[in-house]
């Protein structure tokens, strides 16, 4: 499986999980719960318990140059099927909002990024919080 990610946001996506590898033992696994989480807040969002698949190749006249064309390197990983399906058809779903797959997918990995940093720190500062006398 692969899409287009910038080197900032994979690099700072990797440093996240770099932190939480506890967590999520694999890349792969940080990876996968990006999707799952964006894919979940899209079916609350649009009120979908199933989107229809995302098709394999885009329709003739439906290509779009994505936002950032040409300066994201491709990505490659392993990704359950089914995770990979369902965010395919999330963005699909949405598809008029994103001009590729690539730019929900890398939205999708900023967003976890985002979210990480924030539990992460909320979580430090429970820790000290818990500790003082």
């Amino acid at each position: 499986m692969n899409f287009s990610c910038s080197d900032e946001v994979w690099s700072a996506a990797k440093k996240t999980w770099q932190a939480q590898i506890r967590r999520y033992p694999t890349w792969t696994s940080w990876l996968e719960a990006a999707f799952v989480e964006k894919t979940a807040r899209k079916r609350a969002e649009l009120g979908m318990t199933e989107f229809d698949p995302a098709p394999d190749r885009l329709p003739p006249g439906r290509r779009f140059t994505p936002e950032q064309a040409g300066t994201r390197p491709r990505r490659a990983f392993s990704c359950d099927v089914r995770i990979w399906d369902d965010a395919r058809g999330a963005w699909w779903a949405e598809a008029e909002r994103y001009s590729a797959w690539s730019d929900w997918a890398e939205e999708a990995v900023q967003e976890k990024i985002d979210r990480d940093r924030v539990a992460g720190a909320a979580e430090a500062t429970d820790t000290l919080t818990s500790k003082t006398p």
